[in-house]
């Protein structure tokens, strides 16, 4: 599969399928601050690791509560990253508004096997200040 995505929504029937898994991943770690630069301690916050900000089929995410966050066996490739308060977006019940923010976002390339550090200030909302 070239571009490593794997589609059996139109049946197997009849088919076999081997599988080899990498498990030289990559691995993203950071700390996630406000728009001042404190710390986001005590909140829950959503971090997104998009390939593609227009498929949230590509979408990765994590919760954090205590201003760090995590993400391991990452796939090589180039990848979107950021932070947001999903108050600021009306408790997040669809991901239609973080399109645009992805797009903004800093891209960052993932190698096999990498270990980087990130730290995310959240992502604002036009029109809203982050705290």
């Amino acid at each position: 599969m070239p571009d490593g995505n794997l589609d059996l929504t139109q049946g197997t029937a009849g088919s076999t399928l081997a599988l080899t898994v990498d498990r030289n991943g990559g691995q993203i770690t950071g700390t996630i601050s406000d728009a001042e630069g404190r710390q986001t301690t005590g909140r829950h916050l959503f971090v997104v690791l998009a390939a593609d900000v227009n498929s949230f089929s590509t979408w990765r995410t994590a919760i954090s509560s205590d201003s760090t966050f995590e993400f391991r066996g990452v796939k090589p490739g180039s990848y979107r990253l950021f932070a947001v308060d999903p108050i600021q977006f009306g408790g997040l019940s669809s991901y239609e508004p973080l399109k645009g923010l992805g797009a903004k976002a800093e891209q960052i390339e993932v190698k096999a096997g990498a270990r980087i550090g990130k730290n995310l200030r959240l992502a604002a909302r036009e029109g809203v200040v982050a705290k």
